[in-house]
């Protein structure tokens, strides 16, 4: 039975990780980047939250989709990064790596096999 993670798992979730999704750094806002981000204003200030809270109960299917965290998210990116895609695709990878870790830690402890759940991470 596996109690611990071990370090050289995690490196390797991590090496996956950015082999598959650095050359995204480089990359603009594409589909619908554009209008959740690029175009939208409400990210532009933690005014709106409010707003984006009331997104939920429109039923316009052209408008912003119903997901506040989301746009919360957006919010706090743009704070940092204003509208250069970089900063939101490196938020975006290290997103991914954190899910590689969690999803390692889960099936580790349902399949009790390093191994198994270190396959099976590296190809979700």
């Amino acid at each position: 039975m596996v109690n611990k993670v071990k370090p050289a798992a995690l490196i390797i979730i991590l090496i996956t990780v950015l082999i598959m999704y650095a050359p995204v750094l480089k990359a603009p806002f594409i589909y619908d980047d554009v209008h959740l981000i690029a175009n939208n204003e409400l990210i532009a200030s933690f005014k709106y939250i409010p707003k984006v809270f009331n997104l939920i109960s429109r039923t316009n299917a052209y408008e912003l989709p119903a997901r506040p965290l989301q746009i919360l998210s957006y919010m706090i990116d743009y704070k940092s990064w204003k509208l250069n895609p970089s900063g939101y695709h490196l938020i975006n990878i290290l997103l991914h790596v954190l899910n590689g870790f969690l999803i390692y830690k889960i099936l580790i402890r349902f399949v009790k096999k390093e191994k198994k759940a270190l396959l099976v991470t590296r190809f979700l």
